[in-house]
C-alpha cells in the first residue's frame, strides 16, 4: 500500500464526521452519510479513493477522498521526489494519485519533466517538475505537477512544447496497434484518452482503443488515413459542449467521405472522460448511453429526435424531447408501432444499414407538438441563510438564440402551465410555455424526483465560519485552495454549496507575482506599510477575533493632497475592488449601515468622512455606534416571516477603517479599539511620484493577486501571526508597562501581520523597513495613550476657546461680566451653548462641531460634567435665567463671575 493510501486511511479513521461504525475487514463501513443522514458510507481499504452511500437510488452520495482531503495530495513532488534511481517517481504519483491510472499500465507513456518559468519580461523565474508525455519528433505535451507551480506559472497546467504543430496527429499509446474491426476513441486530451484505456477490455463488446487529437479544433486524419479499409468504427469523443459537439458534426461528415463508419460518443456536460474514470463509472453501459446521445445530437428535425428516444425506449407512450433548445412533445402513431422491428432497437446506432431505413420508415408516423420555445434545465434550490426562504433556479436556452441566462423562480411559478407560461413571459426573453398539465407533471419528476441540489444562499460576501472557506461572487478559497463558480453560480465544497447574495460588488479575480512593495513603501511610507498591514490582518479578522477577541479599528487622517486617497484606491485594488474609496455613513440611516456592514465577512469596511458643516444634513451619525463592533457585536435584530416572533441577528463579520481630514471623536472606550496613522507630504519627492505612476499602472488583475495570495496562504500566514503576535505584545508590555492592554494588543496585532507581509511578497521585505516600523507603530501606541489621557476634539477646541476669552469680557466691551460663564459661583461653570455659538460667530472665533461637543461634555476631563439645570445668570442683566451645561470648576482653571 503506498503512503498516500496509509494517510487517506488514517484520516478516514479519525474523521468525526463520517464516523465509520465498522473499520475492520476490507472496508469500512457504516459511516455517517453527509447527504441522507444514515449509516450508510462505505470505502474500500485497498483502494481508497471514492465514498459512497449505499443507499444509490435514495440518495446516491459518492465523494472522492482526492477532494475530501485534498491538503494529502498536495506537494506530490515534496512527498515523492526524484531520486538517482528513480527520476520519474514526481510523475508516476502524480498519475496514479491525482488521476488514479494503473502504474503498470502508464508506465511506459510518459517520463518526468522540467518545466523553466518565465515571466512578462522574459526573466527567468524558476523550474518547476512536469509528467511529460512524447508526441512526434522531440515534440512533448506536458503537466505542471504541483499546484503550487501552477499558481507559479499564472494558473496555467498544460503547455505543449514550442514549435509543436498538431494538426493532423494525435497522441497515442506508444505500443498500441489498430486492427481490423477496432473501435477508436478520439478524445481531445491525453488523460481522457488514458482513462478509456483503463476500461477493463474482458467487460467490452468490442475491442477498444484510444488516442487524442489534443484540441477539438484537431483530428488525427494521418491515424485515419493510416488505417483506411480496416473496417474501424471512429468514435468522436469530444467533450460534450458547443465547441466539441460541432467539431464532432464537421468530422464526422469528412470521415464519412472515406468511407468509413463513425459514430460520435458524448459524456455528461461538464465532466470529462478521466472524471467518470475516477468516479468508477466508465463501463459498457455507460458508452452505450454516450453513443447513443451522440446519435441524438446529429438528429436534424425533432422527429428525428424522437426516433431515438422511441428506439430506446419504444413502449413510453409520450415523450419529451429537446431539438434546438425548445421542447416538444412527441408521440408515435398507435397504428405504426404494430410495424416497428421486434428485435431491440436501442442500439440500432452500431448499425448504420438499418438506421437509416428505420429512421424513413418511422418519423412519418411520429406527431411532434413543441411545448415550448425555450428549454429549461433545473440546475439547484437555493436556500436563503437567513429566512429559509427557497427558490428554483434553471439555466434557460432558447431556440430564438437569445443569449442563455440563469433564470430564478418561486414556487408558485411552477404550479400550473399558466403560472409558468407568466413567470417566462415576465423574466426571461421571450420564452413561453404552452404544455398541458401532463407536460409539467412530466418536468416536475424530470426536475424532482431525484436528488436535488440545494444551494445555501449566504447573506453576506466573503468568510463563512462554518464551512471555513471564502464566498465571493463568482469564486472563493477553501483550505487554500481556489474555487471557481460553476455555470449555476455557486462554488462546491466537497458535498456543500454555497453562494452569496451579495452582487452589487465587482471583484476582479487576481493572479500574478508581488513584486512591489518598494515602490509601495516609496509612495506611501510607513503609514502605507500600516494600512497595508491592517489590510492584510483584515481578509482574516472572524478567525483573528476567534482568537483574540479582538480586530482593531483602523483610522486613516491626512493633511491635503497627502495620499490618503489614492492609498485607499489602490488598497481597494488589492482586492479587486475598483473604484472605491469608501462609504459615507451620512448619507445613510442607522438600518441602512447596518444591511451594508452585514454584507462582508473578513472583508475592509471604509467610513468616509462626509461634509460636517452641512446644514441640510438628515441624518445623525455617531462614530461611537461602531464601538461593540470592535469584537464582532450585532448590527441589527429583524423579524422573520409574516407571523411569529422568530427573529434574525445581523453580526458584523468584517474590519472597520475610518478615513477622514480630522481625527475621529468619541468614548476614551472607542479611542482605545483604533490604530491611527496620519498621511503627511514630509516624504513627498519626485522619487515618489513616479514610484505611485508606477503603482497605477499595475493592472487590476495584478494587484488583485495580494488577496489571492493571501488567502492561498491562509494557514501559513495565520500559524506566523500568531507566533509573531505573541513576540510583539510582550516587547510593548516591556517597553511600556504601564499603556492600555487594548492599545498594546492592537498594534502587535498590526505588527504581526506587517510581518506577514513577507510570506507574501517577492522577494521577502527588506529588515530595515521593519526596524523603522517598529519604532513608527510604538510612536503610534504612545500617541493613542496620550488621547485617552486628554480631553478629545472638539471639546479641547472649546476649553481652549473658554480659557482664552472667557475673563477678557473688557476688551469686548461686557463691562467686566464674564463672556461665557452664566455661573455666580466660583466653583461652577454654566455654559449656554446657543450664547457660547453665537458669541464665537460675533468675534470670529474657530469653528466647532456643536452637536458632537454636546455628546463629549460627559468625557470632560479638564472640568467634570455635572448635568444640566437653570442658572441665574450673571451676563444677562435683571438676573435672567438660562438652562445651562453646568460643570465643577478645577482648582487653579479660570473663575466665573462675581
Amino acid at each position: 500500500m503506498s503512503s498516500i493510501s496509509s494517510e487517506i486511511l488514517t484520516a478516514l479513521e479519525s474523521d468525526s464526521a463520517l464516523a465509520f461504525k465498522k473499520k475492520t475487514g476490507n472496508h469500512f463501513t457504516e459511516g455517517a452519510c453527509p447527504s441522507c443522514g444514515k449509516n450508510s458510507v462505505f470505502i474500500s481499504k485497498e483502494n481508497p479513493w471514492l465514498l459512497c452511500c449505499n443507499h444509490r437510488n435514495q440518495c446516491g452520495y459518492s465523494e472522492s477522498t482526492r477532494e475530501r482531503y485534498s491538503e494529502l495530495f498536495e506537494s506530490i513532488s515534496e512527498k515523492y521526489p526524484a531520486t538517482e534511481s528513480d527520476p520519474d517517481a514526481p510523475a508516476r504519483a502524480y498519475l496514479a494519485l491525482k488521476r488514479g491510472f494503473n502504474e503498470v499500465k502508464v508506465g511506459a507513456w510518459f517520463k518526468g519533466g522540467i518545466r523553466t518559468l518565465y515571466d512578462d519580461h522574459k526573466k527567468r523565474t524558476g523550474e518547476v517538475l512536469t509528467v511529460r508525455f512524447p508526441l512526434w519528433g522531440d515534440h512533448y505535451w506536458e503537466r505542471i505537477i504541483d499546484r503550487k507551480d501552477i499558481e507559479k506559472n499564472g494558473g496555467k497546467k498544460a503547455h505543449i512544447s514550442y514549435g509543436c504543430s498538431y494538426k493532423n496527429h494525435c497522441w497515442m499509446p506508444p505500443e498500441q496497434t489498430i486492427e481490423k474491426d477496432d473501435w477508436v476513441f478520439i478524445t481531445e486530451g491525453i488523460f481522457q484518452a488514458i482513462a478509456l484505456l483503463h476500461i477493463d477490455q474482458d467487460e467490452l463488446a468490442w475491442s477498444l482503443k484510444a488516442c487524442a487529437a489534443i484540441s477539438s479544433s484537431n483530428l488525427p486524419r494521418d491515424l485515419i488515413k493510416a488505417n483506411l479499409g480496416k473496417c474501424i468504427h471512429w468514435v468522436l469523443a469530444y467533450d460534450n459542449d458547443a465547441a466539441g459537439i460541432a467539431a464532432a458534426k464537421k468530422f464526422k461528415t469528412e470521415i464519412e467521405s472515406l468511407g468509413e463508419h463513425v459514430h460520435i460518443a458524448l459524456g455528461e456536460p461538464g465532466r470529462d472522460w478521466d472524471d467518470e474514470w475516477r468516479a468508477e463509472k466508465l463501463n459498457q453501459a455507460f458508452l452505450d448511453e454516450a453513443l447513443w446521445k451522440g446519435a441524438v445530437a446529429l438528429s436534424k428535425t425533432p422527429r428525428e429526435v424522437a426516433f431515438w428516444h422511441i428506439a430506446k425506449s419504444r413502449h413510453t407512450p409520450v415523450h419529451r424531447i429537446v431539438f434546438q433548445d425548445a421542447q416538444y412533445s412527441a408521440k408515435l402513431d398507435e397504428k405504426e408501432a404494430d410495424n416497428l422491428p421486434s428485435e431491440s432497437l436501442d442500439l440500432i446506432w452500431a448499425r448504420e444499414a438499418e438506421v437509416k431505413n428505420h429512421i424513413f420508415l418511422v418519423t412519418p408516423h411520429i406527431k411532434v407538438k413543441r411545448i415550448s420555445n425555450c428549454y429549461l434545465e433545473f440546475l439547484y434550490i437555493e436556500k436563503d441563510d437567513i429566512t429559509q426562504e427557497q427558490f428554483y433556479f434553471f439555466k434557460v436556452r432558447y431556440k430564438s438564440r437569445n443569449p442563455e441566462h440563469l433564470l430564478m423562480l418561486e414556487g408558485s411559478s411552477l404550479e400550473n402551465p399558466g403560472s409558468l407560461n407568466r413567470a417566462l413571459l415576465t423574466r426571461s426573453f421571450g420564452g413561453s410555455f404552452k404544455g398541458t398539465v401532463s407536460d409539467l407533471s412530466y418536468f416536475h419528476e424530470q426536475w424532482f424526483e431525484k436528488k436535488i441540489c440545494v444551494v445555501q444562499s449566504l447573506y453576506f460576501m466573503g468568510y463563512d465560519p462554518t464551512n471555513k472557506c471564502y464566498v465571493f461572487p463568482n469564486f472563493g478559497y477553501h483550505k487554500g485552495r481556489k474555487l471557481t463558480a460553476t455555470s449555476g453560480g455557486f462554488l462546491e465544497i466537497s458535498d456543500v454549496r454555497l453562494k452569496t447574495a451579495v452582487r452589487t460588488v465587482k471583484l476582479i479575480e487576481g493572479s500574478g507575482t508581488l513584486n512591489w512593495f518598494e515602490d509601495f513603501i516609496k509612495a506611501f511610507d510607513l503609514f502605507g506599510v500600516t494600512a497595508l498591514a491592517w489590510w492584510l490582518g483584515s481578509l482574516f479578522t472572524m478567525q483573528i477575533r476567534e482568537l483574540h477577541q479582538s480586530w482593531p479599528f483602523f483610522e486613516l487622517t491626512g493633511e491635503h493632497e497627502a495620499g490618503k486617497t489614492t492609498l485607499l484606491m489602490f488598497l481597494w485594488r488589492c482586492l479587486g475592488v475598483e473604484g472605491e474609496e469608501g462609504f459615507d455613513p451620512e448619507k445613510g440611516s442607522a438600518a441602512g449601515r447596518a444591511r451594508k456592514l452585514a454584507q462582508i465577512s473578513n472583508f475592509p469596511f471604509v467610513l468616509i468622512e462626509s461634509d460636517r458643516e452641512s446644514k441640510d444634513r438628515t441624518s445623525s451619525f455617531n462614530f461611537d455606534e461602531f464601538k461593540t463592533l470592535f469584537n464582532g457585536g450585532k448590527l441589527r435584530i429583524t423579524g422573520l416571516g409574516k407571523t411569529g416572533s422568530n427573529t434574525a441577528e445581523l453580526s458584523f463579520r468584517g474590519s472597520m477603517c475610518f478615513s477622514q481630514n480630522a481625527t475621529v471623536q468619541g468614548s476614551p472606550a472607542l479611542l482605545s479599539r483604533i490604530v491611527h496613522c496620519h498621511c503627511t507630504k514630509a516624504h513627498h519627492t519626485p522619487e515618489k511620484r513616479l514610484s505611485v505612476n508606477r503603482l497605477k499602472a499595475i493592472s487590476t488583475e495584478k494587484t488583485a493577486a495580494f488577496m489571492d495570495k493571501a488567502l492561498r496562504s491562509e494557514t501559513k500566514l495565520f500559524t506566523a501571526y500568531c507566533q509573531y503576535f505573541e513576540e510583539y505584545a510582550q516587547k510593548f508590555r516591556e517597553k511600556f508597562p504601564n499603556m492600555d492592554n487594548r492599545i498594546v494588543e492592537s498594534h502587535a496585532q498590526v505588527e504581526a501581520w506587517a510581518r506577514c507581509l513577507s510570506l507574501i511578497f517577492e522577494p521577502p521585505i527588506a529588515e530595515e523597513h521593519y526596524a523603522r516600523l517598529n519604532s513608527y507603530l510604538q510612536k503610534r501606541a504612545v500617541n493613542r495613550q496620550e488621547r485617552l489621557l486628554d480631553d478629545p476634539q472638539p471639546l479641547r477646541t472649546f476649553w481652549d476657546i473658554y480659557d482664552a476669552y472667557n475673563d477678557r469680557s473688557d476688551e469686548w466691551g461686557h463691562d467686566n461680566r464674564p463672556l461665557f460663564n452664566h455661573s455666580k459661583n466660583p466653583h461652577r461653570i454654566a455654559l449656554h451653548l446657543v450664547d457660547f455659538e453665537k458669541t464665537c460667530n460675533e468675534l470670529r472665533l474657530p469653528r466647532i462641531d456643536y452637536s458632537l461637543l454636546e455628546r463629549q461634555f460627559s468625557q470632560s476631563k479638564k472640568h467634570k460634567y455635572l448635568g444640566k439645570a437653570n442658572v441665574k445668570s450673571c451676563i444677562l442683566d435683571g438676573g435672567k435665567t438660562r438652562f445651562c451645561h453646568l460643570f465643577e470648576r478645577q482648582p487653579g482653571k479660570s473663575q466665573g463671575g462675581v
